[in-house]
């Protein structure tokens, strides 16, 4: 039986419809499977849990001497400069938190990574270790681990980041500003002034010396 060029039309546009509407439950299956594997991962992703033992590589940000003794054992750890790393035990850390909170507090250490050789914690992150230690509220996204990031930083962003930090931090960050100003290093006038205004101190200077 033949057919009109209209009732031809009309059969190509039913048949186009009927692919469009195949395409899009395909992409909606396709959607929802993505959808289901990525729950699958976030479901399987467990709360790190550190057992007393496991030793955790901690740096001093202090400029000088810091010193912390475990108020359950009597046991000494020294750091004699800053960026110096030390392990403490998960047990020194809870230890540190329940008697000498100011420690994370005040952000006098800061945490490296497990200094361990088990395969298990491979794969930790420093931010898994905070969490497990209930620590994380102490250490802010935009805070440098290393102090000497600040003194490459933007004026603006000095004076963004600077007055967040801790006060034992602010300090840290004079001691390391007024040395690298004495040694040449620093030699920004923005940066300076933007490190003064920020932490409301002033500097050295290079005729200083």
């Amino acid at each position: 039986m033949g057919y009109t060029r209209e009732q031809r039309a009309a059969n190509a546009k039913k048949k186009a419809e009927a692919g469009n509407k195949n395409t899009q439950k395909t992409d909606t299956l396709a959607n929802n499977t993505v959808q289901e594997t990525t729950k699958i991962k976030s479901v399987s992703k467990k709360k790190l849990k550190l057992e007393d033992d496991v030793l955790i590589s901690v740096k001093s940000n202090v400029y000088g001497q810091l010193i912390y003794i475990n108020h359950k054992t009597g046991d000494e750890t020294r750091w004699e400069e800053y960026g110096e790393p030390q392990s403490l035990s998960v047990a020194d850390l809870r230890a540190m938190k329940a008697k000498q909170l100011d420690f994370f507090k005040e952000n006098w250490i800061t945490i490296l990574g497990i200094d361990s050789a088990d395969d298990e914690y491979d794969d930790v992150t420093v931010e898994e270790i905070y969490d497990a230690l209930m620590i994380s509220q102490y250490y802010k996204s935009d805070i440098p681990d290393d102090i000497g990031e600040i003194f490459n930083w933007s004026p603006d962003k000095i004076r963004e980041i600077l007055p967040k930090l801790t006060s034992s931090m602010k300090t840290s960050v004079i001691i390391r500003a007024n040395e690298l100003i004495e040694n040449g290093t620093l030699d920004s006038i923005s940066r300076v002034k933007a490190i003064e205004e920020s932490l409301n101190c002033v500097l050295a200077s290079p005729k200083d010396n």
